[in-house]
C-alpha cells in the first residue's frame, strides 16, 4: 500500500534538520574562538604574569633579606669574622635583587609598570648606595654613625620602595585580570 507524505511537514522537517546543524556549527565556531581566547589569556598568564609577579615578590624577599643583615652587621661592628660574613651574605643578597630586577624587566612591563618601575628603581638605587654608606661606617667601626644611618635614613628609604614595589606588584596583577594586555614578551631562560 503506498504511503503519502505530506510535502509540507517534509519541508518543515528538513528546514528543522538544517537549522539544528546550523546551531551546531555556530555554537562549535563560538566555543572554539571562546578557547582561543582563553588559550592565549592563559599563555600570557604563564610567560608574562607570572614571572613577573615571582620577579616583585622574590625582590621584595631579597631586600627584605638585606634588611636582616644590614642590622646584623651593626651589631658585628667591631668582630671583623662576623663582619666578613656578613658582607659575604649581603652580596649575594645584592645579586638576588639585582637578579630579580633583570627578570622583571624582561617580562617586557606594560607602560603603567614601566613609569612605576622607575619610581622603584631609582628607590632601590638610593637605598643601595645608602647600604654601602652603612657597611663603610661598619668597616670604619663607627657603629653609632651606622646605626645612625640605618634608622634615620634606610628604613624610611626601604618602607617607601616597599610601598611603591607594592603599587608596582597592584598594578602587575591588574593586567592578569585583563587578556587584552600588553602581548606576551617574556622570553625563557
Amino acid at each position: 500500500m503506498p504511503r503519502y507524505t505530506d510535502l509540507k511537514s517534509s519541508l518543515l522537517a528538513s528546514l528543522l534538520c538544517v537549522l539544528g546543524c546550523a546551531a551546531v556549527i555556530g555554537v562549535a565556531h563560538l566555543s572554539t574562538r571562546s578557547l582561543d581566547d582563553s588559550r592565549q589569556h592563559l599563555l600570557q598568564l604563564q610567560t608574562r604574569q607570572a614571572p613577573s609577579a615571582m620577579a616583585l615578590r622574590e625582590l621584595r624577599a631579597q631586600l627584605a633579606e638585606l634588611r636582616l643583615y644590614q642590622l646584623s652587621l651593626i651589631a658585628a661592628t667591631g668582630n671583623t669574622a662576623e663582619v666578613a660574613d656578613y658582607d659575604r651574605r649581603i652580596e649575594r643578597s645584592m645579586r638576588g635583587a639585582r637578579t630579580q630586577v633583570a627578570r622583571y624587566i624582561a617580562t617586557a612591563p606594560s607602560e603603567d609598570e614601566r613609569r612605576r618601575f622607575a619610581t622603584v628603581q631609582a628607590e632601590l638605587d638610593a637605598y643601595l648606595h645608602l647600604h654601602r654608606q652603612i657597611s663603610s661606617a661598619v668597616h670604619a667601626g663607627d657603629r653609632e654613625r651606622a646605626r645612625q644611618l640605618s634608622t634615620q635614613q634606610a628604613l624610611p628609604q626601604r618602607r617607601a620602595l616597599f610601598a611603591d614595589l607594592e603599587q608596582l606588584s597592584r598594578i602587575n596583577a591588574a593586567h592578569a585580570l585583563h587578556p587584552d594586555a600588553d602581548a606576551p614578551a617574556y622570553v625563557a631562560r
